[in-house]
Formats: structure tokens, C-alpha cells, sequence
């Protein structure tokens, strides 16, 4: 564990301590599991986001370039290759 300080508004400070007696545990160990829990819920919804937008741009390739490195030159110098010309 890591010791430090943070400064917190008065009002939170006391709901805290209230937390912590009711479920008779530190200040710390509650602190600590609200963090865990946002954190975690924070994880979660940025993993949503990826998720989304992952979706959105599935499948703006083309289906037809299953193994690339099997036409790898046809690709790039063929008659509608990427580089079509630049090898002359």
C-alpha cells in the first residue's frame, strides 16, 4: 500500500466516516473500494466506447484480400495495383 494525502470537501469527508462506522471498517479500506469500484466502472465504459467504435468501421475493408502476402504483387504493381506505375 501506498500512503497519501487528499484533500476532500468537509461534507464528504463526514459521509465517509459515517460509511466506514456503519460497516465498521476504516476510512482507508472504504475509500479504497469506492475507488476500485469506479475504476472499475470507468474500465467498463471505456471498453464500451472501443467496443462501438470498433463496430463502426467493421468491415470498411474489402472482403475480396484474404491472404495479401500470397498477391502481394498483384497488388501493388498490378493493372489496378496501389502503386500501378511507379515502377516504370
Amino acid at each position: 500500500m501506498i500512503r497519501t494525502t487528499i484533500n476532500l470537501p468537509v461534507q464528504l469527508h463526514h459521509q465517509l466516516q459515517y460509511v466506514a462506522k456503519g460497516q465498521n471498517q476504516t476510512l482507508a479500506n472504504v475509500v479504497c473500494k469506492l475507488l476500485e469500484r469506479a475504476l472499475s466502472e470507468h474500465k467498463e465504459h471505456r471498453m464500451k466506447q472501443v467496443y462501438a467504435s470498433l463496430k463502426q468501421v467493421k468491415g470498411i475493408g474489402k472482403d475480396d484480400l484474404i491472404d495479401v502476402s500470397s498477391t502481394i504483387n498483384e497488388r501493388l504493381y498490378g493493372p489496378v495495383g496501389a502503386w500501378k506505375g511507379w515502377d516504370e
